[in-house]
């Protein structure tokens, strides 16, 4: 508390404005710092390539490997867990929600298939 105040009065005998201007600076930089995307917490990018999305007959339903598989479904039991559904146990119950959830979007076009997942 005391050593701002201190170097800012010595600073100030060289340029009244020089105090003000580090500041800006340094704040300027704590901003860039901020703004800099941290590496270690970058979402890891799913091992399947984005394919190419065709509509109507052509539609693929996506297929993830794997790992993707289980990486979503421990996400969404610790989603139930956490909001305290009783999922292991009414397992039915979980499984008919989530197809009311997510119902089945339309894909004759990319005008629909956006509009089928806006309205949900």
């Amino acid at each position: 508390r005391m050593i701002g105040p201190i170097v800012a009065t010595h600073l100030a005998v060289y340029d009244v404005g020089l105090p003000f201007m580090i500041t800006a600076l340094i704040s300027v930089v704590a901003a860039l710092g901020m703004l800099v995307p941290d590496a270690a917490e970058a979402k890891p990018q799913s091992s399947s390539a984005p394919a190419k999305t065709s509509f109507g007959k052509e539609w693929s339903d996506e297929k993830g490997t794997a790992k993707d598989v289980e990486e979503l479904g421990r996400f969404v039991a610790d989603l139930l867990s956490k909001r305290h559904y009783k999922w292991v146990t009414n397992r039915k119950c979980i499984e008919k929600l989530l197809e009311t959830v997510l119902p089945e979007l339309d894909i004759e076009d990319k005008d629909q298939y956006e509009a089928s997942m806006a309205a949900n």
